[in-house]
């Protein structure tokens, strides 16, 4: 459920990031000369060199490259050497496996296994079957409990009259 609302909302983020990125640059260009506590403060177009605003914009872009490849680098690094027990986690995902950086894993999202691993495989199993086993029992609970008011007419003849 949530990742469909997250996927819903996806145009609404974009348009929000994009107002806030223009409207932080339109003020930065525009804003007028002036002091605040005793600071000096001028507009970026206000004066030479006026073409400041893209050189920043270009800048920063080039930056966030250059960041996000490092990050892409450092994952696999990490998931490579096993840094931090990132691998002894399961995940069927691939997340946990480094399958997301291309190291280890296979088309299941499964990669080298250690006995450590395996064994919190099995927990994690265990909690994911004992939770289903307890919503499977309340929605049984709640059928009855529906099954055993829809069967008594006069309980819910003067059900419906309290009401009214």
């Amino acid at each position: 459920m949530f990742y469909i609302l997250q996927f819903y909302l996806f145009p609404f983020k974009v348009a929000a990031g994009a107002t806030a990125l223009v409207s932080s640059t339109i003020l930065a260009c525009v804003w007028p000369e002036q002091y605040t506590d005793s600071v000096y403060i001028l507009g970026l177009a206000r004066r030479a060199p006026y073409y400041l605003p893209v050189y920043i914009w270009l800048y920063n872009i080039a930056v966030w490259f250059f960041q996000d490849a490092c990050k892409v680098w450092a994952y696999r690094i990490v998931f490579a050497n096993n840094w931090f027990g990132v691998n002894d986690s399961t995940d069927k995902g691939g997340l946990i496996t480094g399958e997301c950086c291309g190291i280890g894993g296979n088309s299941d999202g499964e990669g080298e296994q250690t006995e450590n691993s395996n064994i919190t495989r099995n927990v994690f199993e265990e909690a994911y079957q004992q939770q289903l086993q307890a919503e499977l029992e309340e929605s049984n609970n709640n059928n009855q409990h529906k099954y055993k008011i829809g069967t008594n007419s006069n309980n819910n003849d003067d059900a419906i009259k309290s009401i009214l």
